[in-house]
């Protein structure tokens, strides 16, 4: 699914200037997903490290990073931005709410309506050596007896 949408985010990068780097780390459980919503929600996070304000003239920098156990699916989107803001980090997942000057707020909402609908768990975290980290969490596929 990602590898899919990987030509797509390559060109999003060469657009900005920016660099983008994909590292699977070990094996990835089977995920029962709507691929195109999936994608969607991967592409709204990279697009986001992509347009987060940087220190001057540093170009953006992304990294997708997969991971896997048997519980399931986590996808991380790492960016070196200067963070969230402080008073934006309870808000960051409500309609309407946005830190972009042109943006709708309907990006994160909507992210987070379709992973729960997978029933899995998007958030942040607060990089230590700057930036951020929006990851999202999917539970492995449910095995059918004879399978």
């Amino acid at each position: 699914m990602v590898t899919e949408l990987m030509p797509v985010l390559d060109l999003l990068a060469q657009r900005r200037g920016a660099s983008l780097t994909l590292a699977t780390q070990g094996t990835l459980p089977q995920v029962a997903i709507d691929r195109l919503r999936i994608q969607h929600v991967l592409f709204t996070l990279v697009q986001n490290a992509f347009e987060a304000p940087t220190a001057q003239g540093e170009p953006a920098s992304v990294a997708i990073e997969m991971t896997g156990d048997r519980y399931g699916v986590r996808v991380s989107v790492r960016d070196r931005g200067l963070g969230v803001p402080d008073g934006a980090k309870e808000q960051l997942f409500h309609p309407f709410f946005t830190t972009k000057e042109h943006g709708t707020g309907l990006g994160l909402a909507s992210s987070r309506a379709i992973v729960e609908a997978h029933e899995g768990s998007i958030g942040f975290e607060s990089e230590a050596a700057g930036g951020a980290c929006f990851w999202l969490r999917l539970p492995a596929a449910v095995k059918q007896e004879g399978s």
